[in-house]
This record gives structure tokens, sequence and C-alpha cells, in this order.
């Protein structure tokens, strides 16, 4: 999920584009995904907005576990065609790897732990 606050102050349109980096521990980011697509924005889309994360960057983009930096940019223009551009707005985050969290939850010999242990007991009324 992408948590992220905009301010918008009058009507504009434009481009928004959204690259993903990723890094292998001790090397430097390189592309790894990217999306973009056009916008309306008013001052009634301002505020606190959360999206999945795919949404944010327009496509399905895979991310194993490992270190990554997501950028926004913004090429926007208003009625009169004044053009802006806003960015790069960029942040970096770790995804975990789930399955080696599972695997130290679970112990390897948990098919082997007696019954009584594995069943829950729920108090009798």
């Amino acid at each position: 999920m992408v948590k992220y606050t905009r301010t918008i102050n009058r009507p504009v349109y434009g481009i928004w584009a959204v690259t993903v980096s990723s890094r292998q521990p001790g090397q430097r980011f390189t592309y790894h995904c990217s999306g973009s697509d056009y916008a309306p924005y008013s001052p009634a889309n301002r505020g606190t907005i959360s999206m999945p994360f795919d949404e944010f960057v327009g496509k399905d983009c895979e991310m194993p576990a490992g270190e990554y930096r997501v950028c926004a940019n913004y090429d926007l223009r208003d009625r009169r065609q004044n053009s802006r551009f806003f960015g790069p707005f960029c942040t970096e985050f770790k995804v975990r790897d789930r399955e080696a969290e599972t695997a130290l939850l679970m112990p390897d010999n948990f098919l082997n732990y007696p019954k009584s242990l594995l069943k829950s007991k729920a108090p009798k009324p």
C-alpha cells in the first residue's frame, strides 16, 4: 500500500510517471519497472491518498525480496497551458522475503511434534 499527501491549489492535468529501482546489498540502484498515465487533478483531490502499489505504478511490478526506491514525477498544465514539472519525489523501502519469514516461524520438525501440542484446546463451558 502506498500512502502520500498531495497539495493541489487549482485544477491541472497531465502526465504522472513512476520509476521503481532495485538494488542488491552493496550495489547501486538499477531500473526495475515503471509506469505512467494521464490524470486530471483538482483541489477536491488533495490530501492524503492511499492506494495499492500496482495502481501507484500503473501496472503490476513483480518485486521479490530486496531494497527498492520509487520516484514519482508530474508534468502538469493548467487551463492556460502553463506547464510545471514536479519531482522527483522519491522514497526507499524494503520488501521482505515472506517465505523465509514463514520458514523461521515453522520449526523443521513441526510434523514430528506430539499431536497434543498441535491441537488447540478450547475451554469447556
